[in-house]
């Protein structure tokens, strides 16, 4: 039972990470779409903009998961311990 959670654990904590990973990319993009828009007249600023929130927003979500989620290994991982302090005893 153990190995299933922490296997379910891991795979929210990868899924978590690559929300970030790809947030800040996209973020990044947007970013460069908004300056290069700014230097041909502003045409293409909307576009990166609209790119840099999505990005943003993006990263706040994997953030929040990782707030949810984080306490929630800790106190599975205390009662893994328990278990295998009280196994050898």
């Amino acid at each position: 039972m153990l190995e299933i959670g922490k296997q379910i654990a891991e795979t929210l904590l990868g899924i978590l990470q690559l929300m970030a990973i790809a947030g800040t990319v996209v973020a990044a993009f947007g970013l460069a779409e908004y300056w290069r828009g700014a230097g041909r007249g502003g045409g293409l600023r909307h576009r990166g903009y609209n790119l840099m929130v999505f990005g943003l927003n993006f990263m706040g979500l994997a953030v929040v998961g990782l707030v949810l989620v984080v306490p929630l290994l800790g106190h599975a991982s205390w009662h893994a311990y328990r278990d295998l302090v009280s196994a050898q005893d």
